[in-house]
């Protein structure tokens, strides 16, 4: 009937679910309505499924591996399903994400609540274009009602143990080391692997990658490729520079990396930029490389990666947010990986931020976001591949939500227990994922070939370990393809006298060029005494001011092809007049 179809109104819909569990319960008016209507209230009852779990969903969902808080129960979800458990047998022909849908309403009741209220969920209804966001809810639905993937699921269950096994090796033969482990964030493999072999296999040149402390060392050995004997060397505090110009001294998870990763016949060049303590601040150097290499003609993608602390706390992750849809900032679309602890250092959600989830702010942009439960490595690989499908269709940002839980402390000497004791309680009562994840997995040939691979890279961690003493300097990291042609300067370099400068009669040119106003240019009148003096003064060759030097600075910069942005909010008209 059309009254009740405006499903966004809770009474209405709990008026209506009264009526059909009682028709007598509601005024006798609501009654006639709704017995005049109740056959075209019925036939639409599916699509209101659809539309208020799209948009209600998410706040069901089963996303918190530690389940500590109780999940909320939403009125107008909760009024559809009253309605629906009075007509579950009647038969459903619906397509939903590009598929059709032949069963009951019962089941399909069940099976939209799956895809929108399970281990993942989608924020898609605050974006303002209406094409995208039909898109992206098709791309969801698709994906998540798509059949079992076993090579998929494969890949995840070698993800989950490659992890498993490199960070109970570091804590086996470094137990006094920091190393920020992944433990509680396992999945964290699975979604960089799944990401990076979709960028691979879609030809790719080039990812540029801005990390965190958390799960860094492991996403070198298990993703990104980094030698591991290399690796051990490093977190052993070896030099393996012998004191030359690449050595920096510093912590092994702060280092960065550039390698390579193949997948058939198909190559992708990856960095990992190093960052300080403060990493956040890698944020828009990452991005500013990607902007590089695609202004130099390279297709290059942009992954950072957060922890949830800091993207909902840093401002600069709004700068870098809102700088990334703006034409001289662009890079195709950011991917945001936030690797959601619950809890930053040892401050709760609760006393950290405003905003419901961590990642709010991301939709301050138009950026999707979606969520998944760490401890469901299929949805992870799922949304995975979401994500990358968003960025390569739209060539807009893009944040995922790992909800998960660190195993140890802020790092494996920090004790948690003193200040999170009821939280660290439900973790320690956890099996490890490779356990839980590897028990639900049915297909044994295929857990058998992953853990038969697992077992090679432990071997090549012993090796490698076994080796570190005796690792050359020769065997130390090479410098990426990009820096080759850079020149490492020693002392006596940097001291020596540099010949600056440029012809004067070509600089007289350029200046002349530079301060000639086009004919079909209307110049505002004080704009044109304003180049008619810069033009008097390079004529006379005196007078020279900053601004008339700077913008000879520019000209010969152009002149040589070299390309210049300007950037800022006083960049147009520089700082006043």
């Amino acid at each position: 009937m059309s009254v009740p179809v405006a499903c966004d109104s809770s009474f209405l819909l709990d008026l209506y679910a009264r009526h059909r569990r009682d028709p007598l319960s509601v005024p006798a008016d609501w009654r006639i309505a709704f017995e005049l209507g109740d056959g075209a209230q019925a036939d639409d009852l599916p699509r209101r499924l659809i539309d208020a779990y799209r948009r209600h969903g998410i706040r069901e969902a089963r996303l918190d591996p530690l389940d500590l808080a109780p999940r909320a129960t939403v009125a107008a979800l909760q009024t559809l399903r009253d309605a629906v458990t009075t007509d579950a047998t009647r038969a459903v022909h619906i397509e939903l994400g590009g598929i059709v849908h032949d069963t009951t309403l019962g089941a399909f009741a069940t099976e939209i609540h799956r895809l929108h209220a399970g281990t993942a969920a989608l924020e898609a209804a605050h974006l303002d274009d209406d094409a995208q966001r039909d898109w992206l809810y098709a791309a969801w639905e698709r994906e998540f009602t798509a059949t079992a993937d076993p090579a998929l699921a494969e890949r995840a269950h070698e993800s989950i143990a490659s992890a498993d096994c490199f960070e109970n090796f570091l804590h086996l033969k470094f137990p006094t080391k920091k190393r920020f482990g992944i433990e509680g964030a396992e999945s964290t493999i699975v979604f960089l692997r799944e990401v990076l072999r979709g960028a691979c296999l879609a030809d790719t040149a080039e990812t540029v990658i801005g990390g965190m402390h958390r799960g860094r060392l492991c996403t070198l050995a298990t993703v990104l490729g980094k030698p591991v004997g290399v690796l051990l060397a490093e977190i052993k505090g070896r030099d393996l520079t012998a004191g030359g110009p690449d050595y920096t001294g510093d912590v092994p998870y702060h280092l960065g990396y550039a390698g390579e990763i193949v997948h058939g016949d198909k190559r992708m060049g990856v960095t990992l930029a190093p960052h300080p303590s403060h990493l956040m601040t890698v944020a828009p150097v990452v991005t500013g490389l990607a902007r590089a290499r695609r202004d130099a003609g390279v297709e290059a993608m942009c992954l950072l990666m957060h922890t949830d602390a800091a993207f909902s706390g840093q401002g600069l992750v709004s700068e870098v947010l809102q700088l990334g849809g703006l034409a001289g900032y662009m890079v195709g679309g950011t991917i945001h990986l936030v690797v959601d602890n619950q809890i930053g250092f040892t401050t709760l959600t609760s006393e950290a931020r405003s905003s419901l989830r961590c990642t709010d702010i991301g939709k301050a942009v138009g950026a999707p976001v979606l969520h998944v439960n760490a401890d469901d490595p299929f949805a992870v690989a799922r949304v995975a591949r979401v994500a990358l499908a968003w960025r390569q269709a739209h060539g807009r940002d893009v944040v995922t939500d790992l909800v998960c839980y660190r195993r140890n402390g802020h790092n494996e000497l920090d004790e948690p227990r003193f200040t999170q004791p009821r939280m660290w309680d439900a973790i320690d009562a956890k099996p490890a994922l490779h356990a839980s994840f590897g028990a639900r997995m049915a297909d044994a040939p295929a857990v058998a070939r992953a853990e038969s691979r697992v077992a090679e890279f432990r071997a090549a961690l012993q090796r490698g370990y076994e080796g570190i003493d005796g690792l050359r300097v020769n065997d130390g990291p090479r410098p990426p393809a990009a820096w080759s042609a850079i020149r490492r300067a020693g002392a006596d370099a940097l001291h020596a006298p540099v010949t600056t400068g440029m012809d004067l009669a070509r600089l007289r040119a350029l200046g002349l060029a530079a301060s000639t106003i086009p004919d079909s240019i209307a110049a505002h009148p004080k704009v044109k005494q304003f180049y008619r003096a810069r033009r008097a003064s390079i004529e006379a060759g005196a007078e020279i001011n900053f601004a008339t030097a700077e913008a000879l600075a520019f000209a010969s910069l152009l002149a040589d092809g070299v390309s210049v942005r300007l950037s800022g909010q006083d960049s147009v008209r520089g700082t006043f007049t």
